[in-house]
């Protein structure tokens, strides 16, 4: 990695040719963040390969809100073309988490912030990144299922691929044996407070995980190794749109089905996800060249400067896969 003794708690991992384990806190588990997402787009499309979802369905049908409009699909909350509102902007929701960071708001507040609102484009006709679409997703999920999303992970994903320090974080008591972080975000004074101490999940409308840089890195490597969905589906998740800006390290920002790609990264296509909050960042992304999955890389820090991304960019651009 290019940063020699980072000034936090830090886990990366890297699967090419070999593995290599670096960071000061290697084995920590980190929260992910909106890696999440990729946990979420996953156990849907499970159920979609099924047959006990389709992914052009109506979502009104799949969920409890009347509100919703109609044209919205499983496809258009997966890839963020609902047009549903996200919190990220409302500020109410950033002052609630510094004066009250280990109370988050409930359902029908988050609601009333979003879900009741206007779309901001019809369904299919734009692009906007929406949080409480992926609440909407693990809400169905969780219906379909009839479990928790804490049991769905574990049955999905972590039971099958051995993933022992992978695990749905979601009480304050389940935060406490994360990595050590501080955050000014959690903090009316803005002074550095510890975010496994105060800081409540819940604030994570679709629902937080927390893993370590290994096991992060075995998910992606098995979701693009074909060992989670088939090859029909792993094409509709990879089937990339231009999300509007621009945003470096990026070349040409896009977004599938619960996954973020790059396809004209010159190391060769990457695909993954980044995650960021409160005194975490995280990102995890496959590269690919000519021969198919050349390398998986991640980097998990406590800190919330987004020096996860950075990170593994950097690793990707200065170390091209096969064939390159």
């Amino acid at each position: 990695m290019s940063v020699a003794e980072p000034p936090f708690a830090l886990a990366t991992w890297s699967r090419s040719d070999g593995l290599e384990i670096g960071g000061t806190l290697p084995q920590a588990q980190f929260p992910i963040y909106s890696v999440t997402k990729v946990f979420i787009a996953v156990c849907i499309l499970r159920l979609v390969e099924q047959g006990r979802l389709a992914l052009d369905a109506p979502l009104l049908h799949l969920s409890n809100l009347p509100e919703l409009e109609s044209g919205i699909t499983l496809r258009h909350v997966l890839s963020h073309t609902s047009g549903l509102p996200d919190y990220g902007g409302v500020k109410a929701y950033h002052e609630a988490v510094r004066q009250h960071p280990g109370n988050p708001w409930t359902f029908d507040t988050f609601r009333a912030h979003t879900l009741a609102k206007p779309l901001l484009f019809p369904p299919g006709q734009g692009w906007a990144y929406s949080n409480p679409g992926y609440m909407l997703l693990k809400e169905i999920l969780q219906a379909v299922h009839g479990l928790d999303f804490r049991d769905i992970v574990a049955l999905e994903i972590c039971r099958p691929l051995a993933l022992s320090r992978t695990r749905v974080v979601d009480s304050q008591a389940s935060m406490e044996d994360l990595a050590p972080a501080l955050s000014r975000q959690i903090s009316v004074d803005g002074q550095s407070q510890s975010v496994p101490a105060r800081y409540h999940p819940g604030w994570v409308l679709h629902g937080l995980i927390a893993s370590t840089a290994e096991e992060l890195v075995r998910f992606i490597e098995a979701l693009f190794g074909g060992r989670l969905l088939g090859a029909k589906t792993m094409a509709e998740m990879v089937r990339m749109r231009r999300v509007p800006g621009v945003h470096p390290p990026w070349y040409e920002p896009s977004y599938g089905l619960g996954i973020m790609g790059d396809p004209a990264s010159p190391a060769g296509p990457v695909f993954g996800h980044t995650g960021g909050g409160p005194g975490y960042s995280a990102s995890a992304f496959a590269q690919f060249d000519a021969n198919g999955l050349a390398r998986v890389d991640c980097a998990l820090c406590a800190d919330e400067e987004l020096w996860a991304e950075r990170m593994v960019f950097d690793r990707l651009l200065a170390s091209p896969g096969r064939g390159k």
